[in-house]
């Protein structure tokens, strides 16, 4: 058999591949392909319009190699077509820290530069790298040994962009007096080192990101990225939003965490404490998703408005006086007939209760009136003794009568990770637009669900019911 290319090609290949690792990252096709990786890709989205991001995901998930893949993009300017996020037309300089500098030379500057006497086989092109005059990769660090302190990488548009590494350790005043482009902090850094960050960038039009696993429960500034700071995009993902993790891996990985870090070595999920409205694991709650009989009653809830419209459909089986969440909606700043239409793909004929966060009554009446003018079966929402209806979902939970489908409820299961309350009690009302939703429907008594019209309920008894109650 003649092959397509001779040893000598092949090793010129492999050679050029060496050095070019980040080609085959995120590719199109095959069994890692980029599509999979779907919050991976939500993070790069997000940084197109928001100055200020966080990613929170479990250990092996891959945020600092999505972090470390958008970092380099920024300091070479080659971005692949496929490219949402942001990008910078000229050189720029960049800062990456970790809590020591230590931490930051056996991972980060191993992942980007590789080795030190064989660098180029990290994320940056070897032909990027621009090589000082004593043959190293960039200056090196006082006092911290083979560690480098800068690094210049050829942009595309001309000029070097300058890579500057640091740890947390240094303090907050290594982070000040200076102009940033890109600030990528792995690991959590203490609030002063981050609002210092986010100064250093504020001139430049720049951006600032943080890529963790949130060990530390729900710390300050955890507490003012999620819950205050309205600027900052906030992407949590999981072990199943991993494709190259197997079931094996996780089962292993799984085992070795102590039990008190599973939720967020797992799930990138901070420990709640007693501010969690549903302190459950998302184990007791979740099944399989299978195809819901048709016989079902079934109901959604919406909760609407312009920065954040959700739903939730829910069905319930009659044989065991099970309810489950099985799909959830959830898109920002679109217009209403494109909320409708995706809204009644998953069936037009399911009605249930509807929210506007409007200025008055009369702006939500408008509202629901215009969706149902959209052919969206809404009647309002019913909002009165919110407090005691929390608990009787979370009673359900612990007792097995409601149940979230893995896959199609995955939308749910993120908000409720994060769903609490504050030190002084309140509900905390960011990232609880599928939860209002959900609130909503499961008010509704079962008896008021619809059925499919045309659709006999099996073991029938009686006459078929309307479509507008069970």
């Amino acid at each position: 058999m003649t092959l397509p290319f001779t040893k000598e090609e092949l090793k010129r290949e492999l050679e050029r591949r060496k050095y070019n690792f980040i080609e085959g990252l995120f590719p199109d096709k095959g069994p890692l392909r980029r599509e999979l990786y779907v919050k991976h890709m939500e993070f790069f989205r997000l940084g197109a319009d928001n100055y200020e991001r966080l990613f929170l995901a479990g250990n092996r998930v891959g945020k600092s190699f999505s972090g470390l893949f958008e970092d380099v993009l920024h300091l070479t300017g080659e971005y692949p077509d496929w490219w949402e996020g942001r990008r910078f037309d000229k050189p720029i300089k960049m800062w990456i820290a970790t809590p020591t500098s230590e931490k930051t030379r056996d991972v980060v500057q191993r992942e980007l530069i590789g080795h030190i006497t064989d660098f180029g086989t990290g994320f940056i092109p070897k032909d990027r790298i621009v090589v000082t005059n004593s043959g190293m990769p960039g200056a090196l660090k006082m006092g911290v040994s083979k560690a480098l302190d800068s690094v210049l990488v050829k942009h595309k548009s001309g000029g070097n962009s300058e890579l500057k590494f640091k740890s947390y350790k240094e303090g907050v005043l290594s982070f000040e007096s200076d102009k940033v482009d890109v600030v990528h902090l792995d690991e959590e850094p203490p609030l002063e080192i981050w609002a210092s960050c986010l100064a250093r960038t504020m001139t430049q039009n720049g951006i600032a990101y943080l890529t963790e696993t949130p060990l530390l429960g729900m710390t300050p500034l955890l507490t003012e990225l999620i819950e205050r700071n309205k600027n900052c995009a906030v992407i949590m993902a999981t072990w199943d939003d991993a494709p190259h993790l197997t079931q094996e891996q996780k089962d292993r990985l799984w085992e070795s965490i102590p039990e008190y870090q599973r939720e967020a070595r797992s799930k990138g999920v901070p420990a709640l404490g007693s501010g969690a409205i549903y302190p459950i694991s998302d184990e007791d709650i979740t099944v399989d998703d299978f195809p819901i009989p048709d016989h079902w009653p079934r109901l959604r809830g919406m909760d609407t408005g312009w920065n954040w419209t959700s739903a939730v459909w829910m069905a319930f089986d009659p044989d065991t006086n099970t309810k489950y969440i099985y799909a959830t909606y959830k898109s920002s700043k679109t217009d209403m007939p494109i909320h409708a239409s995706a809204i009644n793909a998953k069936g037009a004929w399911i009605s249930g209760p509807c929210d506007y966060a409007g200025t008055d009554q009369s702006d939500g009446k408008r509202i629901i009136n215009e969706y149902k003018d959209l052919h969206l079966l809404v009647y309002p929402a019913d909002k009165k003794g919110k407090n005691a209806d929390l608990h009787t979902n979370y009673n359900e939970m612990l007792t097995g009568e409601l149940k979230v489908f893995k896959r199609g409820g995955a939308g749910f299961l993120e908000e409720k990770r994060l769903y609490r309350r504050d030190i002084k009690g309140n509900i905390v009302k960011e990232n609880d637009h599928i939860m209002d939703a959900f609130q909503y429907a499961n008010k509704v008594p079962v008896n008021q669900w619809v059925l499919n019209t045309g659709i006999t309920k099996k073991k029938k008894k009686k006459p078929r019911m309307s479509t507008r109650a069970y």
